[in-house]
């Protein structure tokens, strides 16, 4: 029977025509969890391009994907109608079989790339292509000569008393210590460009992915008391063990201590922290002022001018999505997207009038152009966006109440 009511009552929803009792009803059938299999026959319902494209309206779209992917926050969609605080109970491999799913708390709107078809659900203009993410960096080495490792044939690249230093045939860079060497003191700064990211290990055997418009700058040997090493952007860190040599990573005023761990830690200075999230292993942060232990899952957060650590448990798959090929947001302004944006595709960003206060919630794969971002961005109908050649202007609302889009 609640099957039955059910269904009847989710139809009732997306047509507009569900009450206040039904919705509490609804609600309540929702978070029980047993309406799965149901609700993907509705989308499929709604969505089966073969037998509903002509009267696919985008808000009957837009309402089933509120009951599927609403996250727990009551809001109101544009058209006044109160939407489902829901359920995160279907499971994440069919939620994600999607290319995308873009979420916007405050004025609660959801937006996706669906699985029967390549094409958003209203693509609001047609603008240029953004690059695409690569594999690139600039190697600098202890005397001052810099290799650009994307233009670089795969093998040996130089040799720097005993070390030599190799591109492998994965595009890593990698150093292999040749007897006792005699480099203490010899540095090498390894830097990805905006839109470039990169994969060393270091003469420890440590592995380290260094993200967009970043830089690492480490020895060619670990030889004295610790494994030292320098950051400025964002990297995620494979730290091999050695109980006598702590490796310790500086970045500003932070300083993060380990033995052997996993971490990733971001300090760009245009972010309003520096944030170090623990994937496992033990670190200490340290800075000025105070010092704090971090466990599995936690993330070590120093704001600009603080005089503590604030500790917080992030899901770790948006934390690390930069690396695993995904560009993720959760809760974001639009403001901290954007500058994600312009570091991944390399682009500037401009605001015209006051940013919109809405928070965003999303994933991407970063393999996809940049504009399928900006386009999926649009259909929340908080903001839209013009790109000028290496320019991208971030304007408030729809594009359809703006003459100049």
């Amino acid at each position: 029977m609640s099957k039955e009511r059910f269904h009847i009552l989710i139809r009732q929803y997306i047509d507009d025509q569900l009450d206040q009792q039904g919705m509490a009803e609804l609600q309540d059938l929702l978070r029980s969890g047993d309406h799965a299999d149901q609700l993907r026959s509705v989308y499929d319902e709604v969505y089966d391009s073969r037998h509903q494209e002509h009267d696919l309206a985008p808000d009957r779209v837009r309402k089933i994907l509120y009951a599927i992917h609403a996250d727990g926050i009551n809001a109101t969609p544009s058209n006044g109608a109160r939407l489902i605080p829901f359920w995160q109970r279907i499971g994440r491999a069919w939620k994600t079989a999607a290319a995308a799913v873009l979420v916007l708390a405050g004025g609660y709107f959801v937006a996706k790339q669906f699985i029967r078809t390549a094409a958003p659900i209203a693509k609001v203009t047609t603008r240029p292509s953004l690059p695409l993410h690569s594999d690139k960096a600039i190697l600098t080495l202890a005397g001052g000569q810099q290799v650009i490792l994307d233009d670089t044939a795969n093998g040996n690249i130089a040799e720097e008393q005993g070390v030599r230093i190799v591109k492998t045939e994965n595009g890593q860079l990698s150093y292999i210590i040749k007897g006792s060497p005699a480099s203490a003191g010899q540095y090498n700064v390894l830097t990805t460009p905006r839109g470039g990211q990169y994969l060393v290990q270091l003469p420890d055997g440590s592995k380290v992915w260094l993200n967009s418009a970043s830089s690492l700058r480490y020895p060619t040997v670990f030889n004295g008391p610790d494994r030292a090493v320098m950051l400025e952007g964002e990297a995620y860190f494979e730290i091999a063990k050695n109980s006598h040599q702590p490796f310790t990573v500086q970045t500003g005023d932070i300083k993060v201590a380990v033995l052997g761990t996993a971490f990733n830690c971001m300090a760009y200075p245009d972010e309003d922290a520096i944030k170090t999230t623990l994937v496992n292993g033990s670190v200490r942060l340290q800075d000025h002022h105070t010092a704090q232990l971090l466990k599995p899952g936690d993330q070590g957060s120093l704001g600009k001018g603080a005089d503590h650590f604030v500790i917080s448990q992030p899901d770790l798959e948006d934390v690390l999505a930069w690396k695993n090929g995904e560009f993720r947001f959760s809760g974001e302004k639009i403001q901290v997207i954007m500058r994600q944006v312009a570091r991944w595709y390399d682009v500037d960003v401009e605001y015209q009038g006051t940013p919109p206060v809405n928070r965003f919630n999303g994933d991407i794969l970063k393999g996809r152009d940049g504009g399928s971002l900006l386009d999926m961005l649009e259909t929340t109908r908080a903001v839209h966006f013009k790109v000028e050649g290496r320019k991208i202007i971030v304007i408030p609302g729809p594009a359809e109440n703006n003459p100049d889009k």
